[in-house]
């Protein structure tokens, strides 16, 4: 994914938009598991178990594409 998006955008870009739809899917799965197995309501899944994580998330996101986007360009030089 991400190397299909740097022919369009830059190398940080195209990792936080791959960190991000990979986190977005991972949320996905772990608030569907919650909402199964505990019975409890999508709203108390959002609010236990996806929404306290996101700005971690979004942080470890942010460093990966930077650290990504630096070793990717220090590689072709």
């Amino acid at each position: 994914l991400t190397r299909g998006l740097t022919t369009r955008t830059s190398r940080f870009l195209a990792a936080f938009v791959a960190g991000n739809l990979a986190m977005a899917v991972l949320f996905l799965s772990g608030a569907g598991w919650f909402v199964h197995y505990t019975h409890h309501t999508l709203y108390a899944a959002w609010v236990g178990a996806v929404a306290p994580f996101l700005p971690g998330e979004f942080i470890k996101v942010v460093v990966a594409a930077g650290v990504y986007s630096t070793l990717s360009r220090a590689a072709r030089i």
